[in-house]
């Protein structure tokens, strides 16, 4: 996990191991919360809601800009650790806010840094998908070469640490 520790601390990695099995908040299931964005892409606000059904519908709409992309980085690390409270790395609220959320960041994501997230949008998605186990499908080379390209570029450009703590 060490070698990715990068590219999750934007989806909050603790969410994938720290969530307490038992109680799975599902969009699915009657009385639960929809899930939503915790981030303004540019086009769907903070609090609009996901549709698990197509959570990468709103990412088709959306154009790569540098402040967007920048700010999606800042908002997601001010949401720290609570991104998804309450919320198990087998739930299906973390999948689909997971998905809509790398979609719309490579979607509005600067050249310099689209194919990276590409590559990290996909290692993310598949360890959700998991449930956080390392899956045979990864190259370690790849991750560490995309993760390092997005930690410069968001550092230098965003003025944003992604560095794992």
């Amino acid at each position: 996990m060490r070698l990715i520790a990068s590219a999750l601390v934007l989806l909050s990695a603790a969410s994938l191991t720290a969530c307490s099995g038992g109680h799975h908040a599902s969009p699915h299931a009657s009385g639960a919360a929809a899930v939503t964005r915790w981030w303004n892409d540019g086009g769907q606000a903070v609090g609009s809601t996901i549709d698990p059904s197509n959570p990468t519908a709103a990412a088709k709409a959306l154009h790569p800009s540098r402040q967007v992309y920048c700010d999606m980085l800042r908002q997601t690390i001010k949401a720290g650790h609570s991104i998804l409270p309450g919320v198990s790395a087998s739930s299906p609220a973390l999948l689909t806010s997971t998905e809509a959320f790398l979609a719309e960041l490579q979607s509005v994501a600067p050249p310099e840094v689209s194919g990276s997230w590409r590559v990290l949008g996909a290692t993310v998605v598949e360890l959700v998908k998991s449930g956080g186990k390392s899956a045979a499908s990864l190259n370690a080379a790849q991750i560490s070469s995309a993760a390092a390209t997005v930690s410069n570029d968001a550092k230098s450009r965003c003025g944003v640490s992604l560095a794992a703590s």
